[in-house]
């Protein structure tokens, strides 16, 4: 069946084949990836310019191409060429249907539904793969969890986020999360997923390799510094699980789209450790699955990704497939025209050279507005030549020049709602509504099905909420174009969110921020900052995911206003302990006022500014020091416990301990300090026993009681103090049999005088 028949009429069609024509080898390349065996154990990366089609391509493939032939049949269709091969695979009926999800970064945060934060997606995506037969219980309970632990477990979320079919399993789980006094918590959870598996429970268990201690520790997570961070991991490695099953699909796709909105456009330019956090947790989740086993993963952005080169979640090259999406060859842009009923030779010639941006290669977008102009000025039975076309701009200049002409041939009503609707990031028909009638009382409402056919105009892939939104490129120009009209819908937008906010939706809240920064850049900053500053001290972490989620496009006006915003954002993973990323936005914030300051060096603010993201710098390297010597600790315990005899090892953990004393009394953790001190005695003291004559033990130890004696002393512990003092003179002295040095005598005068002191 042609691919016309199958995609519907009207705005359907439009949408769906606008920038579609040329697109076959994308086609079959990605059905090799769902039918050749074995499995193409890579990521499959689509990237071209803005406007090359890579969002209606993920579409099509879901929509049409998610399928998995017999291998006879796959064979006959993989002889065919063009649209031939289209037209049989994606018109195959007699075949299986690969579960799918798709997640695109750049629509805007709706209630539950925020793409670019990891919980929200990762969620989404599960409830997409309900009904396949992939199970996910450890994912589940953990978001249940999760949600119970944030206080955020309400019976309308456990119904928006958890697939129906999970309702039972998941209102048990809330019951044993609930039964804190359980003792064999993670026996008892084992047993809620038995009963849920029934016959598929062992199989799982085998194939995700999970064990009471990991399930307990799970349990034992902080919700928000641990928890969270967890999710992409949890949610691959069930999936890998069920994809081994038996019942599984063969394949299972997972699709994502806009890429590049994790980022704003000037970091795009930078690969710097700060641009890696901006897709961390999508790396995480790619990097876990296990390709191998049918799940293919298709990503779509404007860039090449960068993954080899990230220090964390780091995924080699090798491992990524990158297809490039260039521009429509003439003569495929010519059969786009004659799709959408352009059929004059001397207006096809003459569109066609408007769009062309390189020898034999058409922008789609520019195609798309071309058609979308003389389209219009058929339906307002105006007259259009093609000489209109003849004058061609520089590239640059298209879509502005082709917008501009757009609204000559539109009716009025039509050409006002498309200014007003470039405020919005995304836009519904009640919204719509709310937005004409707000601007313009008693403005008819009966546009709205002819505005979504524009070929700018993309609707969500989730279909049923009927959410569209125009093209990033349209939305820029009209920004910077400063029309009237634009301003005049970013204002009542932002009334319009402020009053959401204030009902309890924190996206409205996000949203507000940022009309209220298109309107003027640095009050949208001071209102960002404010909402990120009350959030962290409420401990409102989900108000600050979605700040964080605007933070890419908001306007900053300066590098003052930079490192405002990345200090915030270092506070933020500071709170949640991610130390490392917070490390990364501190250092960021100090850069930026540094700069702020090489233009301004007299500014006051900077200056105080600078001095408290160093200051918030120091305490976190600090912190990480503690964190490190924790961890030389535990890597001592552990040589330890396989050779109890390693002298070396007691007295470097002596020292590790030792040091960290240090560190815990110069942050005045006196109570942490005094542990860690009496902890590097006992080490000191295990080695002084297996080797009575170990000049350095002695040393070390004596070292130890020094600074112990002296933060007893400072904390008015008198009496312990003067214990401490007694055994530092016991020690030297005995020292001074073994190995005397003028620096041990001077070291036991100054204990003897401490003592005497004390005393």
């Amino acid at each position: 069946m042609p691919i016309r028949n199958q995609t519907g009429s009207g705005a359907e069609l439009r949408r769906a084949l606008q920038h579609f024509t040329n697109r076959k080898n994308a086609i079959r390349h990605f059905a090799g990836y769902l039918n050749d065996d074995p499995t193409t154990e890579k990521i499959l990366f689509f990237h071209g310019d803005g406007g090359t089609g890579k969002t209606i391509l993920l579409r099509f493939l879901k929509e049409k191409c998610c399928k998995r032939l017999d291998a006879d049949n796959w064979e006959r269709v993989k002889s065919l060429e063009g649209e031939d091969f289209i037209e049989n695979f994606a018109g195959a009926v007699d075949c299986a249907e690969a579960p799918s999800t798709l997640i695109d970064f750049g629509m805007e945060p709706r209630g539950e539904c925020r793409p670019k934060e990891a919980f929200s997606a990762l969620m989404k995506m599960r409830k997409d793969l309900s009904g396949s037969g992939l199970r996910f219980p450890l994912y589940d309970f953990a978001c249940a969890l999760y949600l119970h632990e944030t206080g955020r477990l309400t019976p309308d979320r456990q119904k928006e986020l958890f697939p129906s079919e999970e309702m039972d399993f998941v209102k048990h789980a809330i019951n044993v999360i609930k039964a804190a006094h359980v003792v064999d918590f993670a026996k008892v959870v084992f047993c809620l997923f038995k009963e849920h598996l029934r016959d598929k429970f062992t199989p799982y268990m085998s194939a995700r390799k999970i064990d009471e201690e990991q399930v307990q520790e799970i349990k034992s997570m902080d919700p928000e510094s641990d928890l969270y961070g967890l999710f992409p991991a949890l949610f691959a490695a069930d999936l890998n699980a069920s994809m081994a099953l038996q019942g599984a699909p063969r394949r299972v796709v997972l699709f994502f789209d806009a890429h590049e909105t994790f980022w704003e456009i000037s970091e795009r330019r930078f690969y710097n450790e700060k641009y890696f956090l901006g897709d961390e947790w999508l790396r995480r989740l790619l990097s876990t699955l296990e390709l191998s086993r049918g799940i293919i993963a298709v990503v779509a952005g404007r860039e090449e990704p960068r993954w080899a080169e990230a220090a964390r979640e780091n995924i080699p090259a090798e491992h990524v497939d990158t297809y490039h999406l260039g521009g429509l060859s003439f003569a495929d842009a010519a059969l786009y025209l004659e799709k959408v009923e352009i059929l004059d030779r001397r207006m096809k010639e003459s569109l066609l050279a408007y769009a062309l941006i390189r020898p034999d290669e058409v922008h789609p977008l520019y195609l798309g507005l071309c058609a979308d102009i003389v389209l219009a000025a058929k339906r307002g039975e105006k007259e259009i030549a093609a000489e209109e076309f003849r004058e061609i701009p520089d590239v640059a200049l298209k879509g502005k020049e082709l917008m501009d002409r757009l609204r000559k041939y539109v009716d009025r009503p039509t050409e006002y709602a498309i200014t007003a609707l470039s405020a919005c990031r995304s836009f519904d028909r009640d919204l719509y509504v709310s937005l004409m009638e707000g601007l313009r009382p008693g403005f008819s409402r009966e546009g709205f099905d002819y505005l979504t056919e524009f070929s700018f105009v993309w609707d969500s892939e989730d279909r049923v909420e009927g959410w569209y939104r125009i093209h990033d490129l349209m939305r820029r120009l009209a920004y910077e174009q400063k029309d009237s009209t634009t301003i005049e819908a970013h204002e009542f937008l932002t009334q319009y969110y402020r009053s959401r906010g204030e009902q309890g939706d924190i996206t409205a809240i996000a949203e507000r921020v940022y009309h209220a920064n298109r309107l003027d850049s640095a009050n949208g900053i001071n209102q960002w900052v404010t909402e990120m500053e009350k959030s962290l001290s409420l401990g409102r972490y989900d108000l600050c995911r979605a700040l964080l989620g605007i933070r890419n496009e908001l306007l900053l006006p300066d590098d003052f206003d930079r490192g405002r915003v990345s200090e915030l954002e270092g506070a933020y993973y500071a709170t949640l302990s991610i130390h490392e990323n917070a490390l990364i936005e501190y250092q960021e914030a100090v850069a930026a006022y540094d700069e702020a300051l090489r233009r301004a060096p007299d500014d006051v603010s900077a200056h105080r500014n600078k001095g408290n993201a160093l200051k918030s710098l120091g305490e976190l390297r600090a912190k990480l020091a503690v964190k490190s010597y924790g961890q030389a600790v535990a890597a001592y315990d552990e040589t330890l416990r396989r050779a109890p005899e390693d002298v070396s090892a007691h007295i470097n953990k002596g020292n590790a301990l030792k040091s960290l004393g240090d560190l815990q009394a110069a942050l005045a953790q006196h109570d942490e300090a005094a542990k860690s001190y009496a902890q590097a005695i006992a080490s000191y003291d295990e080695a002084m026993r297996r080797a009575p004559d170990y000049v350095h033990a002695h040393n070390d130890r004596g070292i130890a009681l020094t600074l112990f004696g002296a933060l007893q002393a400072e904390l008015a512990q008198h009496y312990s103090a003067m214990e401490s003092y007694k055994l530092i003179v016991e020690l030297l002295s005995s020292s001074l049999d073994i190995a005397p040095t003028q620096e041990k005598i001077h070291k036991l005068r100054d204990s003897i005088r401490q003592l005497k002191n004390l005393s």
